[in-house]
């Protein structure tokens, strides 16, 4: 069931303005409510729920609840929002937060400076952090699902609709396995995904906003014996993290978030990691605060001996 524009939802608690995008199962509207504020719908395709059986239909239902229900506990300011959930007709919607900006897949500027990529990926590493903590695993971390919010350095991961728990297999599209962000273990619907699958795509990302490239995808680095990547012209431990967090083998690769940001030297406070050179001039001004406490230190005992004085320190 397609919504169409000024379509009323819940009894005109929703409006529908237009559609936003598709994915392979879902669709998104950008709507409003009552008070006007702009939210995010998300339900299935036409050619989706239109050929499902009824069983199917509650079995689809049930596990798109089942990823609201995770996600709405991840509670974080790089993550979407998921407000609540709603039966139109029987098809399951979801309303989540709409985001004012552009995907980081958009941006006219393809080649980010270095600290501006690495901030952005620390943001959606913290993210991924509490998506992990609660045993899901997001499976499509690539640019196009990280939105930056208009007038702000802040960005935020959306398109939860291939997570899901690390226990269960999904079956990937053809064209998000051949994006160059999808983990070689996201093409055997046999394998299951866990954290270093995210581990892949968020390097792959880094990479790219680096690079302005996108990486091979994952098969073709495979066949070509490619698993060493392009050499970007960044530091070499930027380069090393990438390289390892894109390992072909899972074992090879950082097994979590933590591991991959660390290595970056990065964390996942929400703190902005400071900038190296702003840390080199802090303790550079700290070394030579302590030099010159110890120089007035000598100086006052020495005048304080050349007066015959008591000194008190502090």
């Amino acid at each position: 069931m397609a919504f169409i524009p000024k379509q009323e939802l819940q009894n005109g608690k929703y409006i529908i303005d237009r559609s936003l995008n598709q994915g392979r199962f879902g669709v998104s509207y950008l709507a409003h409510n009552k008070q006007n504020q702009r939210v995010v719908i998300k339900t299935f395709k036409d050619d989706i729920w239109q050929n499902l059986s009824d069983t199917d239909k509650e079995k689809t239902n049930n596990r798109l609840m089942r990823e609201y229900s995770g996600l709405s506990k991840c509670n974080h300011p790089h993550i979407v929002k998921f407000d609540r959930s709603f039966l139109e007709q029987g098809q399951l919607c979801l309303v989540m937060e709409y985001i004012d900006g552009q995907d980081l897949d958009s941006l006219s500027q393809p080649i980010l400076p270095v600290d501006t990529a690495l901030e952005y990926i620390r943001q959606i590493g913290s993210a991924l952090k509490v998506v992990h903590g609660q045993g899901l695993v997001h499976r499509d971390v690539k640019p196009a699902n990280i939105m930056l919010r208009s007038g702000k350095p802040e960005v935020v991961l959306i398109d939860f609709g291939l997570a899901g728990s690390s226990d269960e297999t999904i079956t990937m599209n053809t064209s998000t396995r051949e994006s160059g962000f999808a983990a070689p273990e996201l093409y055997d619907a046999n394998e299951k995904a866990q954290p270093y699958t995210d581990v892949y795509g968020l390097g792959a990302t880094l990479y790219t906003l680096l690079s302005g490239q996108v990486p091979l995808d994952a098969q073709k680095r495979s066949a070509k014996g490619k698993d060493k990547l392009q050499t970007l012209p960044v530091d070499d431990r930027i380069n090393r993290a990438i390289t390892r967090a894109m390992k072909l083998e899972w074992e090879d690769r950082f097994q979590t978030v933590d591991e991959f940001l660390a290595s970056l030297g990065l964390s996942t406070s929400e703190e902005p990691s400071p900038d190296p050179h702003a840390r080199l001039a802090l303790e550079e001004t700290r070394r030579q605060t302590r030099i010159g406490a110890y120089t007035l230190y000598i100086t006052a005992i020495r005048d304080g001996r050349e007066n015959k004085v008591p000194i008190k320190l502090g």
